[in-house]
């Protein structure tokens, strides 16, 4: 299920604490045994980094690469090392169809397309390949 977390600090210890009371409510903990699946943000790494083994998600690890792709110059490879990104072809398509969708939707021409051209959210960028593909057809 889903529980609201109220605290008033989001730090990994307290993130860390919340979740093991509710495992405890179902006679539940973690150890080296159980996997944790999760997102990279540092705090959330820093919270399950002992008792438990970690897996990163791999729709949020598709999402940033597609991100990446599409809107980054350059990526961190490490914490010493950034790479450039050479998809200068595919983001300038990319803008060139937002811009196309985005007027189409504004000046409310979709009524005479086939199908309704779709936006996307930065947070799920895997709606841009929706987004390309409608916009293909």
């Amino acid at each position: 299920g889903c529980f609201p977390y109220n605290a008033a600090s989001h730090s990994a210890q307290h993130l860390r604490k919340f979740v093991n009371k509710i495992l405890e409510e179902y006679q539940l903990q973690l150890d080296s045994t159980k996997f944790v699946v999760t997102d990279n943000e540092p705090k959330i790494l820093s919270a399950f980094l002992e008792q438990c083994s970690r897996v990163g998600c791999a729709d949020h690890y598709l999402n940033k690469q597609l991100q990446h792709a599409f809107q980054s110059n350059q990526i961190p490879l490490n914490k010493n090392t950034i790479e450039n990104v050479d998809c200068e072809l595919v983001q300038n398509i990319l803008n060139q169809v937002k811009k196309v969708v985005s007027s189409v939707r504004h000046l409310h021409q979709q009524q005479k397309l086939s199908q309704k051209l779709q936006t996307y959210s930065e947070t799920r960028f895997g709606g841009v390949i929706i987004m390309l593909d409608i916009f293909r057809e």
